[in-house]
């Protein structure tokens, strides 16, 4: 079974427990170094497993008891983990009951319970550190930021810590970016030592130092409490979970879409917005970016968040177009130059779609997805709706392939690169067996 992440606060943490005992930092390591997440780890397989279960079990699917014992142990200290977060006692008690057989023989699985029921508590009771502006003018990069001439990089979904990850980074070294931006999720839960481990895996794949580094606000960064998350942007010099560069011809816009997919009142399932007044509040991060918006003078815009504003591969709450984005957004779309986005794990370059002439995701940089899983192919889940197209060039549709081995797909990232008034995309393929990289579509801005 491949890795497989969740919408799940609890279901994330879980994962990144387990992870952190079977693969700890080391202690006499800069940092705290922690060594690459081996998604063959035995245990790691079993936990995500376990947690695979216990997600279609909170669908209402049927699902088979575990095979073998690892399988039964995960199960179990998952289990309890959960029993003892939630709080009811007589699960608790069958809980402990079900996993003694198995805590005697191996204290992984109880390091991985005390772990998680530790971090877990403390991440249901945080209080998400959302930086706010006071004024139109904050988070705005200072001038000189946004060159008139440079090249961007963007990746996505990338902070999973495994090998295939750091080695598509080394790759967009080579390109020698003078920015780099990660369109958000720092997996499983990014926890302290996930974050941290984000921030080590970019500063060791630029031997001549990193370009200025920027991370955008996900689902999964939401799921330890977001206080790693904000500790990071804190780190890197980043004003806030949204943020605006400027130079004299563009600018880039960075919106938080994760902030609501962590919210307790969302109003769909999967269907995130920008912080709007919501629950009556009085502020707004979606009036910051009208102003820029509004206020573009000469300059053209390109517009970066996680989640996407429409799609063709799954649903957003049962539909293609994300309702809230488009309401939020939709009277702008026609004067977006580019709107990248991440979140699904897939490079995709759509038709134009809903009054949006440049809508991509980004998202295949890192996590990995089975070769044998048809990525061109509307979701069924969006049978007799209108959904977005793909782009064909010579009659074929620009698209991820296999790994030379055969049994994932490639990885992707873009980049941008701006001359003056002049801008350019390019969509890029990276083979983490082969280390080569393929241009799949390029296109101006």
């Amino acid at each position: 079974m491949l890795p497989t992440h969740f919408p799940s606060v609890l279901l994330s943490n879980w994962q990144s427990s387990v992870a952190k005992i079977a693969r700890p930092p080391d202690p006499l390591s800069v940092d705290f170094e922690r060594p690459p997440l081996d998604f063959d780890d035995e245990r790691i397989r079993a936990a995500n497993e376990a947690a695979y279960a216990a997600h279609q079990a909170g669908q209402g699917q049927d699902v088979a008891p575990p095979a073998s014992q690892v399988l039964q142990a995960a199960k179990a200290a998952l289990d309890l983990g959960t029993a003892l977060v939630e709080g009811d006692p007589q699960d608790v008690i069958a809980a402990k009951a079900a996993f003694m057989r198995f805590g005697k023989n191996d204290p992984f699985w109880i390091e991985c319970i005390t772990e998680f029921v530790e971090h877990y508590s403390l991440t249901r009771h945080s209080a998400v550190p959302y930086i706010k502006y006071r004024s139109v003018t904050d988070c705005i990069l200072p001038p000189g930021t946004l060159a008139p001439r440079c090249k961007i990089a963007v990746v996505s979904d990338w902070g999973t810590g495994d090998r295939r990850a750091q080695s598509l980074l080394a790759d967009v070294a080579r390109q020698k970016p003078d920015i780099l931006i990660h369109l958000g999720d720092i997996y499983y839960a990014c926890t302290a030592l996930e974050a941290n481990a984000f921030h080590s895996n970019v500063t060791r794949a630029f031997p001549d130092g990193p370009p200025r580094l920027f991370t955008l606000c996900g689902n999964h960064d939401m799921y330890s409490g977001a206080a790693p998350y904000y500790a990071l942007l804190k780190r890197i010099g980043q004003p806030a979970s949204f943020f605006c560069l400027r130079n004299q011809n563009w600018q880039i816009l960075a919106g938080d879409t994760g902030y609501n997919d962590f919210n307790p009142f969302n109003r769909a399932e999967d269907a995130t917005w920008i912080r709007d007044r919501d629950e009556g509040d009085t502020y707004s991060e979606l009036d910051w970016h009208k102003d820029k918006l509004v206020n573009a003078a000469s300059r053209r815009t390109i517009l970066l968040t996680h989640h996407p504003l429409f799609t063709r591969n799954s649903s957003i709450a049962g539909q293609a177009v994300n309702p809230y984005l488009q309401e939020q957004f939709g009277g702008y779309l026609p004067e977006l130059a580019l709107w990248l986005w991440g979140h699904e794990h897939n490079l995709v370059v759509y038709e134009p779609f809903m009054g949006l002439g440049k809508g991509r995701c980004v998202g295949a940089s890192a996590v990995p997805v089975a070769a044998a899983e048809n990525l061109t192919l509307p979701s069924p889940d969006l049978d007799g709706q209108a959904v977005p197209e793909l782009v064909t060039v010579n009659g074929r549709v620009p698209r991820l392939l296999a790994q030379a081995d055969g049994d994932l797909y490639q990885l992707g990232y873009a980049l941008i690169d701006l001359d003056e008034r002049d801008g350019r995309a390019t969509y890029l393929q990276f083979d983490p067996t082969t280390g080569t990289r393929t241009e799949l579509y390029a296109e101006a801005l």
